[in-house]
């Protein structure tokens, strides 16, 4: 198999001169493990006809360059397609899109997930270096801090639900940094600065809630994130961001053991098939964007909390996440399919092209639901289940 690496920044001469680098033989088989640059942009430089058959991993960008996507379906005319995505509510999402469902099916990306095994060492280590006390109880968040996050909104759930615990104290360890990515689909304009002032007013409300500390872990090395999960006792991220197809920080963390409190969105949803030590808040469609279940958050955390003590337990979920993600599977995936006949590329869906003008143009400026038809699979939207 030949290999050659492309980076986002590719000239368009760098990268015709790496294409042409390839030895192309009849019925070649052309895979792509990477979005950037975009494939449509790659198999413009592709003179040779002899390639038969694309595979794609899209990962979590198809919605954003949705056009992008669109474009290639000249290129792939007769030709044997096949789109993988992350996670199985991608897959849902994604096949609305395409007149032929059988060309769409979920494979997550490999992880180096033993990598993030926990160890007790590292736990009594970053915890000492933290200030928190072997009784205390710490949370993690791991990701950025924005709107479509929810981390704001996270702030405000854990703090009307830790009153109940007035006698414990509670950490919060936040590994990420704030950006000023609003809602694209929304059209969400606000003044440059405003998460981070929004984040910080969140913060300072806490001060009067002395139970609970916020440790800001910023620009964290792998080496300091493996350590922070090991320190922790619970992961918690209410994520329904747009392009939350999979779910890393989730993953790391539930490679290392801890238990986990996710919103029921996307790729997230995946995670909770491995183990009941993964709960997923609900989610339902209302006035055409997602809303999250502060009851079932509270009823969660609070399940936790009463019930929840560390044993060897940790080491042994931890190694249900590290074998469902490791890169042997990969290995063994790609094996099977190179031995399968995979269908020929019927084009996108005529709907398609309208709703890729839909999100381009913002849903919020008429008042159709194209927003819920397209992320409705993302969500969970009965509200009365998972009590």
């Amino acid at each position: 198999m030949e290999e050659i690496e492309l980076f986002e920044d590719e000239t368009d001469y760098s990268l015709q001169q790496k294409v042409q680098t390839l030895n192309f033989k009849e019925n070649q088989k052309l895979i792509f493990t990477g979005v950037r640059p975009h494939p449509s942009k790659i198999l413009r430089s592709l003179k040779n006809t002899n390639v038969s058959t694309f595979i794609f991993h899209i990962y979590g960008n198809f919605i954003v360059n949705i056009e992008k996507w669109l474009s290639l379906s000249p290129m792939l005319q007769d030709k044997k397609v096949l789109f993988l995505t992350a996670s199985e509510r991608q897959q849902e999402m994604v096949t609305s899109f395409m007149k032929d469902r059988s060309c769409v099916r979920t494979f997550p990306m490999p992880f180096p997930s033993k990598q993030w095994s926990f160890s007790n060492t590292i736990r009594e280590e970053f915890r000492k270096s933290l200030k928190i006390a072997s009784n205390d109880t710490a949370f993690i968040y791991s990701g950025r801090i924005s709107l479509q996050k929810n981390t704001q909104l996270l702030l405000k759930f854990l703090r009307k639900s830790l009153t109940a615990f007035p006698a414990k104290k509670f950490h919060l360890l936040v590994m990420g940094f704030v950006d000023d990515l609003q809602h694209p689909f929304m059209n969400i304009e606000l003044p440059e600065g405003y998460n981070f002032s929004l984040w910080q007013h969140y913060v300072d409300e806490l001060r009067d809630f002395p139970n609970l500390k916020i440790h800001m872990l910023n620009h964290c090395r792998k080496e300091e994130r493996h350590g922070y999960f090991c320190a922790a006792d619970l992961f918690l991220s209410l994520s329904l961001h747009h392009t939350e197809a999979f779910g890393l920080g989730p993953l790391e963390a539930l490679c290392n053991g801890l238990p986990a409190i996710l919103s029921d969105w996307g790729g997230y949803a995946s995670f909770a098939k491995h183990s009941d030590q993964c709960r997923l808040v609900p989610t339902r469609m209302r006035n055409k964007s997602p809303e999250i279940s502060y009851a079932h958050f509270k009823n969660y955390l609070n399940d936790f909390l009463k019930n929840h003590s560390l044993d060897e337990n940790r080491l042994l979920q931890g190694k249900i996440y590290q074998d469902a993600y490791t890169h042997e599977r990969f290995h063994d995936f790609w094996q099977t399919l190179s031995n399968e006949t995979l269908p020929c590329f019927q084009g996108f869906h005529e709907k398609a092209l309208e709703k890729s003008q839909k999100i381009y143009q913002g849903f919020a400026k008429d008042s159709s639901n194209d927003y819920q038809e397209i992320f409705n699979n993302y969500c969970q939207t009965n509200m009365a289940s998972n009590k």
